[in-house]
């Protein structure tokens, strides 16, 4: 399999892993964030940009946001990005081996494929061009926004339960990088290298390069699960879970006149050769190979005229996917392809009125393309599961922010209106051919928030949210149709094209106390969704098994979200900024849909998530141990034998799972460090996707030098 890093990044480029990032199987994205900052437990950052397309101090938001900085990504066991974000903030996830992966927040499920789903994923304000967070060119990612709740009214579609933003490296001091390499369990090895700084007064750049590779297949967890007379786990290896993939960043900005400067940035993954493992209970039935690749960018002008900062993006980005079966016995051969083009562009105006008003707009163009196929294994096309489709976007919006009574209540108000046209390509379908069709959709959102603070300098403040949101169906779920064989049984998922847009209101208030040796964010939330679209089973035989997409009559998530840091080195009396310890947790009421077969805990949506951790540095020496708890989840027992539900088949709660990670530094000179990382300490056999576990205990070791 071939592949487009393989002449920049082999085992004989420059070496080089992330600086410490933390992991076993270090995050590909992190990779790259080799630099002087040694691991710490959780402080939390100031400025942020997600909540407004615009800078602003956090607390200064009415809405929930959690940040996941740059000494948190550096001290995060994991093989990729998902696993940062998972182990830092509380959301929820599916994950699969081989990258596979989608996000969740305030009860919606978390989605890996398609092109419109209900928590957005972007890379410094802009679509990320992504379908699997897995598949997102993570090698310049500085730090992790999650903002909570919706945000339709300045980014749209998708932003039903809140916007994940991938923040990239912005390097403009002195000139310096760093080298790094790694070596860990099942012969993982992991080279990287970076450089940026300022080049002159007026130039400055970016670039940072990274290869990761498993040459061994994993081992699952030694303790097990017992599900019916089945037992998973127990330490087996878990065959086909090798892979390599490369990340690049690459940015360079120019300061034009006075304060203007244009800026392009270019990221791109590479994964040449990833291997599947299927379902666990299908044993070696559904195993497969991937090749895939995303590599896109943004060009972009911004600039000042009076009191107001302009900003114009084009952004460009080309995601390709080809999986390749191996059936038992069989000639592996390519199955299907996939294959999105995403093109758009943001301008914006932030506008200063004053000192005590400021108002946002915006203006932003969208286009994605998609197109997919399927092949029998003689090479002859088998049709797509879906239509090749076109979906364009044109959205307006407005943000005004008001600071009274000297900065005591900041209020939030804004609303953004888009025109949606998709249009359906004639198509080779599976067992039928798809009709070129055209559907257009208007709409508004609004939100409104505020901030009060009983005493503009004090460490109290009650915030509070509420907005509308929306989501169009993906053509799959309107027309698709699919046929899979998987052991004896036939699988056969098909569109629904009575399928409505999903519609949602969001509400939440909490109290946060910002001090300098501790602090706590508590928000109570409530999400309201109509026309929600969900999967449902229509029959399920073991020779048979008919899967569709219904509007339900509606769902509702209700729940609490809290966070906290706690310098309890210098609460006690000790040196601060030594020992330091953070949580982070959700805990749902009520996340409940109603089906045509009646009510329905939400799927993937785990009761109760807690991450939690303790770190210790004093500049030389540095450890910290971090743990993320699930319980809760359920999910529809889909695997051979339907061995998670004694044969019955339908819904299930997955086991309850506690994952305990460690790491540990040693700062041997200013230019030199030392690392171990330990993920899943305790050997814990766990999943993310029921029948598709995780590996157990493993371990990465790190030699990195600055320059």
């Amino acid at each position: 399999m071939r592949s487009k890093f393989r002449v920049l990044l082999t085992s004989q480029a420059v070496y080089g892993v992330l600086p410490v990032i933390g992991a076993s199987m270090l995050a590909p994205g992190a990779l790259a964030q080799a630099d002087e900052t040694r691991p710490q437990a959780k402080v939390v950052d100031n400025i942020v940009v997600t909540a407004s397309r615009t800078e602003q101090n956090v607390a200064d938001v009415p809405a929930s946001v959690e940040v996941i900085g740059q000494d948190e990504i550096l001290n995060t066991t994991g093989v990729d990005i998902t696993d940062v974000l998972k182990k830092n903030a509380s959301v929820d996830v599916i994950q699969y081996p081989g990258g596979l992966a989608g996000v969740g927040l305030r009860g919606f499920r978390p989605e890996f494929s398609g092109t419109n789903k209900r928590v957005l994923v972007l890379i410094d304000g802009r679509p990320a061009g992504a379908e699997s967070m897995g598949n997102i060119a993570t090698a310049g990612i500085a730090r992790i926004e999650v903002l909570k709740g919706s945000a339709s009214s300045i980014y749209g579609a998708s932003a039903m339960g809140g916007v994940v933003n991938y923040i990239t490296r912005k390097s403009d001091g002195e000139l310096g990088g760093s080298v790094n390499v790694g070596y860990g369990s099942y012969d993982t090895v992991k080279l990287g290298a970076r450089f940026g700084g300022a080049i002159s007064d007026r130039i400055n750049v970016d670039l940072a390069l990274t290869h990761l590779a498993q040459h061994d297949d994993f081992k699952l967890g030694s303790g097990g699960e017992t599900f019916g007379a089945v037992v998973q786990g127990n330490g087996a290896v878990r065959p086909n879970t090798e892979f390599v993939n490369n990340n690049i960043y690459a940015r360079a900005a120019v300061r034009l006149v006075g304060d203007w400067e244009a800026q392009v940035r270019f990221l791109g993954f590479d994964g040449p050769d990833t291997e599947t493992p299927g379902a666990e209970s299908d044993g070696t039935s559904d195993q497969a190979d991937k090749e895939e690749s995303n590599f896109g960018g943004d060009v972009s002008v911004t600039g000042s005229i009076g009191n107001h900062d302009l900003l114009a993006l084009y952004y460009m980005t080309k995601e390709e996917q080809s999986f390749f079966d191996k059936p038992p016995g069989q000639v592996e051969f390519l199955s299907s392809t996939n294959d999105i083009d995403w093109m758009g562009v943001q301008l914006q105006d932030n506008w200063a009125l004053g000192e005590n008003f400021n108002i946002i707009l915006g203006a932003d163009y969208q286009l994605v393309e998609e197109s997919t196929g399927f092949f029998n294994a003689d090479n002859t096309p088998r049709g797509s599961f879906s239509p090749d489709y076109e979906r364009e976007t044109w959205g307006v919006f407005v943000d005004l922010t008001a600071r009274l009574f000297n900065d005591r209540l900041i209020l939030n108000a804004g609303g953004r209106y888009d025109e949606i046209e998709t249009t359906t390509l004639p198509t080779l379908g599976n067992n039928r051919t798809f009709e070129p069709g055209k559907s257009t959709l208007d709409t508004f959102n609004p939100r409104a928030g505020f901030v009060f603070r009983p005493d503009p300098d004090g460490p109290w403040r009650l915030h509070a949210s509420a907005g509308t949101g929306f989501v169009v169906p993906d053509p799959r779920e309107v027309s698709g149709f699919f046929e899979q064989v998987v052991g004896s049984q036939l699988r056969i998922t098909e569109g629904n094209p009575g399928l409505e847009p999903e519609e949602s209101e969001s509400y939440d208030i909490g109290v946060a106390y910002d001090g300098r040796l501790f602090g706590m964010d508590v928000t109570l939330f409530k999400l309201d969704v109509e026309n929600r679209i969900s999967s449902v089973l229509t029959t399920n035989t073991p020779d048979l098994r008919i899967t569709t997409f219904e509007n339900a009559s509606g769902s509702t998530a209700e729940g609490l979200e809290s966070q906290a840091w706690f310098d309890f080195g210098g609460l006690l009396g000790g040196r601060e900024g030594v020992w330091l310890a953070d949580s982070s947790l959700t805990y749902y009421f009520t996340r409940e849909e109603e089906l045509s077969a009646g009510p329905s805990t939400i799927r993937n949506v785990a009761e109760f998530k807690i991450n939690f951790g303790v770190g210790y540095d004093d500049g030389v020496y540095s450890a910290r141990l971090s743990g993320r708890h699930v319980q809760g989840a359920e999910d529809r027992d889909f695997s051979a034998g339907r061995i998670f539900t004694n044969g019955a088949g339908g819904q299930f709660q997955y086991p309850d799972f506690t994952v305990l990670d460690f790491t540990a530094g040693w700062q041997i000179t200013d230019a030199n460090r030392l690392s171990v990382k330990l993920d899943n300490i305790t050997d814990k056999y766990y999943f993310e996707k029921n029948d598709f576990p995780f590996r157990g205990r493993n371990f990465l070791f790190e030699y990195r030098h600055d320059f």
